[in-house]
């Protein structure tokens, strides 16, 4: 029969889908798009992740090497030879010239003079 049979009325021959089925359909087609849109959102962050994991490995390596030189540049004889390349002409002390003082319980208590240990 004929569109124009349907409208009036009449059954049609042939077979009409369910709603129920296509209701199923529309939504296992819906999972599906989106299934493929979440795991394309997974495979872009997971890459971003990855980039930074590398980014914060590189920053690390660097980090140690940077350690590494501030702590050369920080040794007694590297410390005097940038003194004399700026007019400092500085030493460390000797060991003879080092005084050491400690407090003594005399000097906690308020005696007015301060005890010297070891000054030559």
């Amino acid at each position: 029969m004929s569109r124009r049979n349907v409208i009036r009325g009449e059954q049609a021959d042939g077979v009409i889908f369910p709603s129920l089925l296509v209701g199923i359909g529309v939504i296992v087609a819906g999972l599906c798009v989106l299934y493929a849109v979440s795991v394309g959102q997974y495979k872009v962050v997971q890459r971003e992740v990855k980039e930074l994991e590398v980014k914060n490995l590189r920053l690390r390596e660097e980090l140690k090497r940077e350690q590494i030189k501030w702590g050369n540049l920080k040794t007694p004889a590297h410390l005097e030879s940038a003194l004399y390349r700026h007019g400092v002409f500085m030493r460390y002390p000797t060991e003879r010239q080092i005084v050491r003082m400690s407090l003594t319980p005399d000097y906690q208590r308020g005696t007015s003079e301060l005890p010297v240990h070891g000054s030559r």
